[in-house]
C-alpha cells in the first residue's frame, strides 16, 4: 500500500467529541475554537524571542544533517551519475516502483495494465544518460509535485478525493534542480529543498545559475503571513501559501512594474521559450506579507497557526490548502525554520524530543503539561498536531489539519479541516489520541 495512503487512513481519527471540551476554550466549530488571543494570554512570555536568526540558521543546518529529505540546493552537484538519478526517481515513486498493477481508480474506473505501463514508461528510466547534468529552474505558479509523471488523479476508491500520486505542492518562486524529463516531454523530475518528484514543465522557468541563486539563496525575503495570498505578475495571478518566502531585490533592466534598479518583490515569470524573466513588483507589507522572517516566538507559533483555522483539509496540498504536516511546516516556515515536509521525517529530525512510548495515560498528560510548549509538535502514526497549551481546566489542546475521526470502533466521520481539539478523540481501534502519541518535539533553545 502507498505510504501516503496509509497516512490518509490513519488520519481518519483526528478530530474530537464535543463533550470533551471546556466551554472557556471558546465556542465555535466543534466547541473549542478560541481566538488566538485566548492562547496568547495563557502563554508565558509569548513574545520572547526563543531563537535568534543566527540560531535558526544553525538549527536548519542541523536539521539537514539529521534528515536526508532536506537539501541545500546551492551545495548540490551540477552533475549526477545516471544510476543515482534513477534511484531518486524510484524512491519518489514510493511503492509505485513495483511491477505489480496497483489497485487504483482513475476517473472512477480501475487502472488498466496498459495505463500502468504507460505511466512507468513515461519515467523514461531506460533512457538515462551515464551522467546527468542539472538544469536550474524556478516555479512560476503553484505546482503539484507528483510521484509519477501523470496528471490524472489516482484514487484508492472510485469516489475518493485523495490523489495517491500527489506528493506535495511548490509555491511560486521556489528554486528547483531538474534532473530528468519525462518521455512525453510534459514533466520534469525535480529536486526541491524538501521533496523530489515530477512537476509539469509549464510550471517551471529555466534559469541561468546566477538568476536561479536569487531564489535558491535570497539575501532578503518577504514572507507570506496569511493562509493564502495572491500576487499578480505580468497580468497573471500567483497563489502563495502561509510561510512562502519571496525574494526581495532589484532588477537592472526594463522588466517589471517598478523602475529599473528599484527594490521590490522578485516575482518569477516564464517567457515563450520557457526561460525565466523577473517582474519587479512593489512590496506592500501588511498583516499578510512581512519583510523578512517573523521573530521566533511562542506567540508567533500560535498566531500563524490560527491563520489557517477553518481551512479545508488538503491532501498533499490539494484544494489549495494544507494537510497535517504541511500545515505545521508552513507555520514553522514563517519564522525561517526549515523542517521536513512529511510527519515521519519531522518527528525524527526535530532536535528537542520527548518519547511517549510505554507511558500511562496519566503520565502522558503530565509530560505534556510539564514539558510541552506552544508550537511543539505532537506525533502519532500518520499524523502531526501543534500544541497550544492547556485551557482553564488544565486540558491540553492542539490545532491541526485533519481528515476526520471515529465516533466508535470502525465508524468514521469525515470533517476535513483545520481545527482545535483535545486528545480524547478515537482512532479506528477505539484508542484515544493521547494514548497513540509516540512523541512530542520542537525547536531546541
Amino acid at each position: 500500500m502507498n505510504l501516503k495512503r496509509i497516512c490518509a487512513s490513519l488520519l481518519l481519527g483526528s478530530i474530537v467529541m464535543l463533550s470533551a471540551f471546556s466551554a472557556e476554550a471558546g465556542s465555535g466549530r466543534f466547541g473549542v475554537e478560541a481566538a488566538p488571543g485566548y492562547w496568547l494570554s495563557r502563554t508565558t512570555h509569548a513574545q520572547e524571542v526563543i531563537l535568534t536568526p543566527e540560531q535558526i540558521s544553525a538549527q536548519n543546518q542541523d536539521l539537514q544533517l539529521r534528515d536526508t529529505s532536506l537539501i541545500d540546493l546551492t551545495a548540490s552537484p551540477d552533475r549526477l551519475p545516471g544510476r543515482e538519478v534513477r534511484q531518486h526517481i524510484m524512491a519518489a515513486m514510493q511503492d509505485f516502483w513495483q511491477e505489480k498493477l496497483p489497485e487504483e481508480y482513475v476517473g472512477g474506473e480501475l487502472l488498466t495494465w496498459d495505463s500502468w505501463q504507460q505511466a512507468r514508461r513515461n519515467c523514461k528510466l531506460v533512457d538515462l544518460p551515464e551522467e546527468a547534468e542539472a538544469e536550474y529552474a524556478v516555479t512560476v505558479q503553484r505546482a503539484a509535485l507528483r510521484l509519477l509523471p501523470v496528471s490524472e488523479a489516482w484514487n484508492d476508491e472510485p469516489d475518493e478525493h485523495y490523489d495517491d500520486l500527489q506528493g506535495t505542492v511548490l509555491d511560486p518562486a521556489e528554486a528547483v534542480l531538474i534532473w530528468h524529463r519525462s518521455l512525453d516531454g510534459k514533466f520534469a523530475f525535480v529536486q526541491a529543498e524538501d521533496y523530489q518528484g515530477w512537476v509539469s514543465l509549464d510550471s517551471l522557468a529555466l534559469a541561468e545559475r546566477e538568476d536561479w541563486l536569487r531564489y535558491a539563496a535570497p539575501a532578503q525575503v518577504a514572507v507570506v503571513t496569511q493562509n493564502r495570498k495572491t500576487l499578480e505578475a505580468g497580468g497573471i495571478s500567483q497563489l502563495y501559501q502561509l510561510g512562502a518566502a519571496i525574494p526581495l531585490g532589484k532588477v537592472h533592466g526594463s522588466t517589471g512594474s517598478l523602475e529599473a534598479g528599484t527594490r521590490g518583490l522578485l516575482l518569477p515569470q516564464r517567457d515563450a521559450e520557457g526561460w525565466l524573466y523577473i517582474d519587479n513588483c512593489p512590496a506592500d507589507f501588511d498583516e499578510t506579507l512581512h519583510e523578512g522572517y517573523l521573530p521566533c516566538t511562542r506567540g508567533n507559533f500560535i498566531a500563524m497557526a490560527f491563520k489557517c483555522l477553518g481551512d479545508t483539509y488538503g491532501w498533499g496540498g490539494q484544494d489549495n490548502s494544507v494537510d497535517c504536516s504541511s500545515f505545521v511546516q508552513d507555520v514553522y516556515h514563517t519564522m525561517g525554520l526549515k523542517i521536513p515536509r512529511d510527519a515521519d521525517h519531522q518527528e525524527l529530525a526535530l532536535l528537542k524530543q520527548v518519547k511517549m512510548g510505554g507511558l500511562s495515560t496519566e503520565a502522558r498528560y503530565a509530560a505534556l503539561r510539564q514539558q510541552a510548549e506552544p508550537g511543539d509538535l505532537l506525533f502519532k502514526p500518520g499524523h502531526v498536531m501543534m500544541y497550544l497549551g492547556t485551557d482553564a481546566s488544565g486540558t491540553p489542546l492542539c490545532i491541526h489539519s485533519t481528515s476526520g475521526y471515529f465516533i466508535n470502533e470502525g465508524t468514521g466521520q469525515y470533517v476535513q479541516g483545520v481545527l482545535v481539539s483535545d486528545l480524547t478523540y478515537h482512532n479506528s481501534a477505539g484508542e484515544e489520541a493521547i494514548d497513540g502519541l509516540t512523541s512530542f518535539a520542537g525547536v531546541w533553545h
